[in-house]
């Protein structure tokens, strides 16, 4: 958060216009995830969930942004691209959690983001994605 951020979604929302080139006023804010500690730098992270309004392209910052990954929702209802490790940090058991695209493994402070998105948004009995939009995300945390 920086000092002109008058709160943590104006922080996400410059973050996103900062790295990709999509004004804030595009996306609507549906709510966040838990705090999530990045482990190397121990860094807090607050990941907000948001729709666009409109499909627009993404300009990745190439001083922020190394590759943009555009994955269809649907494809992390497959299990198969799914597997977990523990791995010890500071004395302690840390599941470590890694998704297959393609070429791309997505773990660390993502891999963990996205998990705490998919345990919201995917089936528990592994049927399809639940349905996404507004009532997506919990009451408690959704911003209204």
């Amino acid at each position: 958060m920086e000092e002109t951020d008058s709160n943590l979604v104006n922080t996400a929302l410059r973050e996103v216009e900062e790295e990709l080139a999509i004004p804030a006023a595009n996306i609507e804010i549906l709510g966040s995830l838990d705090e999530i500690r990045t482990v190397s730098s121990n860094f807090l992270v607050v990941p907000y969930v948001g729709y666009l309004r409109e499909l627009i392209p993404f300009i990745p910052n190439e001083w922020e942004v190394s590759e943009v990954l555009e994955i269809p929702f649907e494809h992390f209802a497959n299990p198969e691209i799914f597997h977990e490790e523990t791995r010890v940090v500071d004395h302690q058991e840390l599941p470590i959690y890694f998704y297959q695209w393609e070429s791309h493994m997505i773990w660390g402070v993502t891999g963990r983001i996205l998990k705490s998105l998919l345990d919201l948004m995917l089936d528990p009995e592994g049927g399809p994605p639940r349905q996404a939009g507004r009532d997506a995300c919990p009451p408690n945390n959704r911003k209204e």
